[in-house]
């Protein structure tokens, strides 16, 4: 049956570089993937998400967003903890609004399976 329903959306980075105008990831993200800058670049797109979630459910609309996480921070100890932080900061967001799915050398890979 279709609804027209929204049921979820996809973050999406692009940079708008001074130089180059709009990039793509495969532009950049090859340049920082496996350096702590992607943690911040990871953290920020977090941040931003769980913002348009909270203006969305302020706007009467909930729904969940699916993020891309790089492999680097995934694997730090303490991602978790990060993530929880995060979310700890957007009362009104609960954890299954976010699917977060981790890639790899900037490609895409199987998300685990479970939302954090």
């Amino acid at each position: 049956m279709h609804t027209s329903e929204v049921i979820g959306a996809e973050a999406l980075i692009r940079w708008n570089n001074p130089l180059q105008g709009i990039l793509y990831p495969d532009d950049f993200l090859p340049t920082i993937c496996n350096r702590p800058l992607i943690l911040d670049l990871d953290l920020w797109v977090l941040n931003e998400v769980c913002t348009q979630l909270c203006k969305w459910h302020n706007d009467g609309f909930d729904s969940k967003i699916s993020v891309n996480i790089s492999a680097y921070t995934f694997k730090q100890p303490n991602f978790i903890a990060l993530v929880d932080e995060t979310l700890a900061r957007y009362p009104h967001i609960m954890p299954h609004q976010i699917d977060i799915e981790i890639f790899e050398h900037c490609r895409c890979i199987c998300f685990i399976g479970r939302s954090v």
